[in-house]
């Protein structure tokens, strides 16, 4: 899976570990760090109000009931 990180809003950290997740067939990533959101087909689990609520404005929020106590899916793809 080749994503073009040159539009993304993630740091070289960040790029580390989403490289590994879509490498890894698209495991999710459970984070507070908005910037995952600019990665698409990233499927990432957080309780971040505003990624949360940028979610649901762009039809991309499931939620559900999750190990991670509050966190929600926003998913990308």
């Amino acid at each position: 899976m080749l994503v073009d990180f040159r539009n993304r809003k993630i740091d070289g950290y960040d790029l580390l570990i989403v490289q590994e997740a879509l490498q890894g067939g698209g495991l999710p990533i459970l984070t507070d760090d908005f910037d995952y959101l600019s990665v698409p087909m990233l499927k990432v689990y957080t309780a971040n109000e505003r990624a949360v609520n940028a979610a649901k404005v762009g039809g991309k929020l499931r939620t559900g009931v999750t190990n991670q106590g509050n966190a929600r899916q926003v998913s990308q793809a």
